[in-house]
């Protein structure tokens, strides 16, 4: 199978031929609810766009450059899943900048597939990651993903011979401002949020 470019940066020296990738794999547990329910289950309002960030709350998964991103960008609402030694900074940080009653914070969730269908965008803003089974998880679900430049993220959602119907974006540093930027796009361009969400379900039904 074509070697990702990620892998390629782990053996620069290791021929092609001498190398195959077997894509990590993810099973979508029967039940899970729709858009709708999902959000009637967490409370959420059934109307408007969900960003959310789907987390342990640790300083490599960089949740205030979520928070900070969601501020920037109007029209939408964000969720938190998720616990951890970060939680308490992040709550004080989207209090500081005003934006607390728009960013709800779940605390972690036995299971975490109704946050994810809830959503109309996934949002990682970590600094280091593999590859993000939530990343996975969510396209599954035909949830497009925004993604900082990490491990993996580029393999799954760059679409080269598509790449106007991409399942998702990835942002080219990671500054909160080009989180943001990528962001507002997504949330106001519903039809490129549709066109993800359809390249999403079959991207993960053949390769993962």
């Amino acid at each position: 199978t074509d070697v990702g470019e990620s892998y390629r940066r782990l053996l620069p020296a290791m021929p092609e031929d001498r190398l195959e990738v077997i894509p990590k794999g993810i099973a979508v547990p029967e039940g899970v609810p729709s858009k709708a329910e999902a959000r009637r289950r967490l409370g959420l309002p059934e109307e408007g766009v969900l960003v959310g960030l789907v987390a342990r709350l640790v300083q490599a998964k960089r949740g205030e450059r979520f928070v900070e991103a969601v501020a920037r960008v109007p029209g939408c609402m964000g969720i938190v899943v998720g616990d951890g030694p970060q939680r308490a900074a992040m709550e004080e940080h989207a209090r500081h900048l005003g934006e607390i009653d728009r960013i709800r914070f779940t605390g972690r969730l036995d299971d975490p597939w109704p946050a994810l269908a809830a959503l109309d965008i996934l949002v990682i803003s970590s600094d280091t990651e593999s590859m993000a089974n939530v990343m996975l998880e969510a396209l599954a679900l035909g949830v497009p993903v925004l993604s900082t430049p990490v491990s993996g993220a580029h393999d799954v959602l760059v679409d080269g011979v598509d790449p106007e119907a991409p399942p998702g974006r990835v942002t080219s540093d990671f500054g909160p401002g080009t989180l943001a930027s990528a962001l507002q796009r997504m949330v106001h361009e519903p039809a490129l949020r549709e066109r993800m969400s359809e390249a999403a379900l079959p991207r993960v039904a053949q390769r993962h």
